[in-house]
């Protein structure tokens, strides 16, 4: 099974993914760590994507995850990226039609929060300057609401999954 999470910066897709990992036994690959530098320096000096950017890097995220999934032990993957724009998450639920889009969200307390504490490149004022680009997905995904805590997330993951997790070690 293919699992992408998306959703605002600070909504806990990373989070969810190692619930995922630790829990459901899904092997996680934080797309992030491949965003080319380009990017990385528009975060760094507060700047938006290009959508060239973003179509480039779509592309690489395609090309990982078809190389994750045929070089990969596990058959579970659950993969995370902001995917801001409707285009780009498309364009990989065609190369992936059988994947779950799941879209992560959170109240604006709860992210502003989150990224305060958080020592991710992303920072609570340029996650909300480029919060405006966000479009409402469309395409078929199933939401999770990740306001509280791990139990919570593993109740929610349980349902809209319909599995069962591999183990139970959280504490409430």
């Amino acid at each position: 099974m293919l699992i992408i999470l998306f959703g605002l910066s600070g909504s806990g897709k990373n989070f969810v993914a190692e619930i995922l990992e630790q829990d459901f036994g899904f092997e996680f690959f934080d797309a992030d760590s491949i965003l080319p530098q380009a990017m990385r320096d528009c975060i760094a000096q507060k700047k938006m994507f290009t959508q060239a950017m973003r179509d480039k890097f779509t592309t690489d995220i395609k090309n990982k995850i078809t190389t994750l999934q045929s070089t990969g032990a596990n058959e579970n993957l659950v993969v995370t990226q902001a995917l801001y724009k409707e285009k780009n998450r498309l364009e990989i639920q065609d190369a992936f039609p059988a994947a779950k889009f799941i879209h992560v969200q959170a109240d604006v307390e709860t992210i502003q929060t989150r990224l305060h504490k958080s020592h991710r490149e992303v920072d609570p004022d340029y996650a909300k300057k480029i919060s405006v680009n966000f479009e409402s997905p469309q395409l078929t995904h199933i939401t999770l609401i990740n306001n509280t805590n791990k139990a919570d997330v593993v109740k929610q993951l349980d349902e809209l999954l319909c599995t069962t997790p591999k183990k139970r070690t959280y504490i409430k």
